[in-house]
């Protein structure tokens, strides 16, 4: 388990909080949290955590939520119990869970959209986040900011739900592809391998 998946997983599950739906109601545009060292470092512990009790990691993240009703998201510096008191106390809630949809949808959802030997691509591949933002900026027409983080976005998708709905994606097609030296459309398109895509760009590279 790397700590990127229970990040992916962190940012799935707060979608479903109560905080998170009253400020999107409320019109405001959430952006999704910064991937930092320091997360990453908790996630991590939480890993260690789950491997000493033997929990499944993505699993205990979730009852995290539950044990706060889905009203907010857990801190980040509070994954792992602090005391022994607090430890027994997750670990007994979640062992007791028996009804747990929304983990069983997240899981569904991975494993229908990654292939069994292969990793996740952000040029190639639709994330489910970069969906859900994309959404946002959609719904108030903010397309400028939405072509403007395509760390985040990742820019227009041929295959994207969302996309097909934009007014902008000539432009956005078009600033993306300025950003690599392949064919990206050509490689989300499934025309191109993500290897060929890397070796065109180990060539380009290597004559700049």
């Amino acid at each position: 388990m790397l700590p990127d998946q229970l990040f992916d997983d962190y940012e799935y599950y707060r979608l479903f909080t109560a905080n998170y739906r009253q400020l999107h109601r409320q019109g405001c545009v959430l952006k999704t949290a910064k991937k930092t060292k320091d997360r990453l470092d908790q996630l991590q512990r939480l890993i260690d955590f789950c491997e000493e009790n033997k929990v499944d990691s993505r699993r205990f993240l979730h009852s995290l939520f539950q044990a706060r009703y889905w009203n907010f998201a857990p801190r980040w510096d509070q994954l792992v119990p602090a005391t022994e008191k607090t430890k027994k106390k997750a670990l007994a809630r979640y062992h007791s869970e028996t009804s747990t949809p929304i983990y069983s949808r997240r899981i569904q959802h991975n494993q229908q959209n990654v292939k069994p030997d292969d990793t996740f691509d952000p040029n190639r591949d639709i994330s489910f986040m970069a969906e859900m933002l994309k959404r946002r900026y959609l719904a108030i027409m903010d397309t400028a900011r939405c072509m403007g983080e395509m760390q985040t976005t990742l820019g227009y998708h041929p295959k994207s739900s969302v996309c097909a709905h934009c007014p902008v994606t000539k432009e956005c097609e078009s600033r993306l592809q300025a950003m690599v030296p392949f064919d990206i459309m050509a490689l989300r398109l499934g025309n191109l391998t993500t290897d060929q895509a890397k070796r065109v760009a180990g060539w380009y590279n290597a004559t700049h």
